[in-house]
């Protein structure tokens, strides 16, 4: 099972819930998500954090799953994720990440490995009949 799926299958139905409470306190969608200033305070939502809070607390995070894990990786699986649904749409996925380019959102698109596997026997299968 590669890390994607892994983090998914693992941290999934934390993430879901954590945003859920973020979301009953009041966490609007341009709020930090993974702001542990959120849980500081006794109500409402905390400042948002600077950078070494946050590398700390995806450190933690990895640390308790065994594997990396980054904010960055989120973005690289949310853009293959949404690649791989059939009303996908890489304009989409590149205005979701805030790029510029087009050519920079394909290189967060990750290659599925079976779906590559199966196009090449069936290119093969072509060849020889």
């Amino acid at each position: 099972m590669s890390t994607v799926f892994q983090l998914l299958t693992d941290l999934g139905p934390h993430l879901e819930h954590f945003y859920h409470l973020l979301v009953r306190k009041g966490a609007k969608a341009e709020d930090q998500l993974f702001n542990i200033n959120h849980f500081n305070l006794k109500n409402g939502l905390g400042k948002n954090m600077d950078h070494q809070p946050l590398r700390d607390f995806f450190r933690i995070l990895s640390k308790e799953c065994g594997y990396v894990i980054s904010p960055h990786r989120f973005r690289y699986t949310i853009a293959t994720d949404m690649m791989k649904r059939l009303e996908r749409s890489l304009n989409d996925v590149q205005m979701l990440l805030g790029h510029s380019n087009l050519v920079v959102t394909l290189e967060y698109v990750e290659a599925n490995i079976d779906s590559m596997r199966r196009n090449r026997e069936a290119a093969r299968f072509l060849r020889l009949n």
